[in-house]
């Protein structure tokens, strides 16, 4: 295996996987040499790549998944690090196929799309019953064909090579929820109870892992996960009295719940914040669109892909609104678009889908396909808004 290993692995693999959209550094072993990386909020340019390279040419290759995109603009990734070759296999039963894998010493990285996860602090998933870690946010990830600490083993595209990065799939945050919730000790405590006794939901200190389950901690502290999730719904209610009783029923659901005056103090600062302009919608969220009774019409009439066009127009409304008002453009790949099952449709129907928002002037393209000096650039989208 170590005769396929260039003896310069940065310099002669790195430039091509941070031109994929891999947010690419320098390491000694698993160790990067540059730092202050968990406080980036752009992956490292080409050029410094490149500088990095003739410095030091034979170091190993690591990425930051949450600073990696599957496009221009597009979503991080998230990584499952299998650490034996059972694990490995039931990565793709747990969390769905993707063709996006690496082979390491012991296992494998399964590689997905993450679409907005509010993962937390969550790493380790031995404690729920799986032999894996997880990568994501700005963790490190060993990339191919960096060598194990060993000496004797590199690390190997499966199938696949770097540009697999823009067919990924998009994490299942629902199996994870699921694999966490068939471990947690109120499964347990339930199971020893008696009928009819009453038990308690058990509230894990990972949190916000994943961001969906509701009242999980940050930072084992329930005034934190409380107020993550008065953020997250904060957009989802219709005043300040149905935020304050989410708010309350969300703290009966903790072991030791928060005294009221604390839950009305909470939701009172999560509410101004949302009427002054001050808080951000929280990544987590269930993304929302809506379509005027004139969209429908006129989508209706366009024929039998019409009722199609409008329900892609709510997928791009709800998942690139926010980044076209910051004058950002989208990509629309057919292909990756099926293969994630964004809508569970062919490419064809997508395309069809597309091509009747085209003409009927609900999306334009803003830029051709290109090739450019970091790569290929795919055509660019945006949505037309009034």
């Amino acid at each position: 295996m170590l005769a396929d290993v260039p003896s310069e692995i940065f310099a002669t693999e790195a430039l091509a996987l941070r031109r994929a959209g891999f947010a690419v550094l320098p390491a000694h072993g698993k160790e990067p040499t540059r730092k202050g990386f968990t406080k980036w909020k752009h992956a490292p340019g080409p050029r410094a790549v490149a500088e990095w390279a003739e410095e030091d040419p034979t170091a190993n290759i690591v990425y930051v998944p949450g600073l990696c995109r599957t496009e221009r603009g597009g979503d991080p990734i998230v990584v499952v690090d299998a650490d034996d070759a059972e694990t490995s296999g039931r990565i793709e039963e747990i969390f769905g196929r993707t063709p996006g894998k690496v082979k390491t010493r012991r296992g494998k990285h399964a590689l997905y799309r993450d679409g907005g996860s509010a993962l937390g602090n969550l790493s380790s998933l031995k404690k729920f019953g799986l032999n894996a870690d997880l990568k994501h946010g700005r963790s490190i990830v060993v990339a191919p064909p960096s060598l194990h600490d060993s000496g004797t083993v590199h690390y190997a595209w499966e199938d696949c090579d770097p540009s697999v990065i823009r067919d990924l799939p998009m994490f299942n945050v629902q199996a994870l929820q699921g694999l966490i919730d068939s471990r947690s000790p109120s499964r347990e405590l339930q199971e020893s109870q008696s009928p009819g006794r009453e038990s308690r939901p058990y509230v894990t200190g990972t949190a916000p892992a994943p961001g969906m389950a509701a009242g999980r901690l940050r930072e084992d502290s329930r005034g934190l996960g409380l107020n993550d999730m008065l953020c997250k719904h904060a957009w989802a209610v219709d005043g300040y009295d149905e935020l304050l009783d989410l708010a309350r029923t969300i703290n009966q659901d903790y072991p030791v719940p928060l005294d009221d005056d604390e839950v009305v103090k909470r939701s009172k600062a999560v509410w101004k914040d949302r009427t002054e302009g001050k808080l951000q919608r929280w990544l987590g969220r269930e993304a929302t669109a809506q379509a005027t009774k004139f969209e429908v019409k006129d989508l209706s009439a366009q024929g039998k892909n019409g009722g199609d066009a409008l329900m892609l127009l709510m997928l791009f409304r709800a998942e690139h609104s926010a980044r076209v008002r910051r004058g950002e453009t989208f990509e629309i790949n057919p292909k990756a678009m099926a293969k994630c099952q964004s809508l569970h449709w062919s490419p064809g129907r997508i395309r069809a889908a597309r091509n009747v928002l085209l003409e009927a002037g609900y999306i334009k393209v803003v830029a051709q396909a290109r090739n450019c000096r970091t790569g290929r650039m795919a055509t660019q989208y945006t949505l037309v808004i009034d």
